[in-house]
């Protein structure tokens, strides 16, 4: 977030920051149990559920199911502790969701480990998280196969092993890494977060455009608290696009919590700027006085 303008209270001060470290342990924890609770369910379905029948083999492809139940509550866990460590800048989202999905998809091969050799299997493999363990499991997986489908996997006992075991992995691994980063990055495109109180806010979009070549201008202003700049008449001239936008955000729990963002070619040059709600009326582009007769 950009520094607040001269005389004007930072909005982050009023309030008092969340315990960062403990909101990330908390995130942390509901994440492996999610985990875990999705392979204790997928590997007990296909080892005693999809395995009983030739027809009932088939529903092994609604796994999908499960990874469609995991990525959306990996992505509501996300969105939680974003809101409750107040994680206001995109790096901060994206390492955060990138970080979950490693750690989803390296504890959950852990536990599926555990789960196919140990508790469900007929060795006594406990639960590990060495590397070496985890290199071992899945080259015997992928050599020898543990699951398979239709007739070949209930008459004759063939799995699904090598390359084409090797794709599903990738598949799999790719939607649990990628996708909750994606729906994170869609919904905090849209809804921003008050920094006050945590709420989430709806981003008013094209409030207002300018010229592109006040774009300089205009930042430095509002930087420096200056909103005059936005009472200047818009001159449109030949050659110079109106590409300078303004959004602002304004949250419904906090009345004197307003945020400009401007951005000019696709690119942000303010960010969740920090405005006093007197001056909102200012971002308007003004309207002039007809001229008497």
């Amino acid at each position: 977030m950009t520094d607040p303008a001269p005389g004007q209270v930072p909005i982050a001060t009023l309030s008092p920051q969340p315990k960062v470290a403990a909101v990330i342990a908390r995130h942390a924890a509901g994440l492996l149990l999610l985990t875990a609770g999705y392979e204790f369910l997928l590997v007990g379905f296909e080892t005693y559920a999809y395995g009983l029948s030739r027809r009932s083999s088939y529903l092994i492809f609604s796994n999908v199911f499960l990874v469609i139940f995991l990525i959306h509550a990996v992505f509501r866990l996300i969105r939680v502790t974003i809101r409750r460590a107040r994680i206001l800048r995109p790096e901060g989202w994206m390492s955060l969701s990138i970080i979950s999905g490693v750690l989803a998809i390296y504890w959950g091969w852990s536990v599926d480990r555990w789960l196919r050799l140990g508790l469900f299997g007929v060795g006594n493999a406990g639960l590990s998280l060495s590397p070496v363990a985890l290199a071992d499991y899945l080259t015997q997986f992928h050599d020898k196969g543990l699951w398979g489908w239709g007739n070949s996997w209930y008459f004759d006992h063939d799995t699904v092993r090598g390359d084409w075991l090797v794709l599903w992995w990738l598949l799999e691994s790719a939607t649990i890494l990628l996708v909750p980063s994606a729906m994170t990055w869609r919904f905090l495109r849209h809804h921003p977060q008050c920094v006050q109180c945590g709420s989430w806010m709806e981003m008013n979009l094209n409030v207002r455009r300018m010229q592109s070549s006040r774009a300089a201008r205009v930042q430095e202003g509002l930087r420096e608290g200056d909103f005059s700049v936005l009472e200047e008449p818009d001159r449109p001239q030949k050659g110079d696009p109106f590409t300078l936008r303004i959004d602002l955000c304004r949250c419904e729990v906090c009345p004197a919590a307003v945020y400009l963002c401007l951005t000019h070619d696709r690119s942000i040059l303010l960010w969740m700027h920090p405005i006093p709600s007197s001056q909102v009326q200012k971002v308007f582009k003004p309207i002039r006085k007809a001229k008497s007769n």
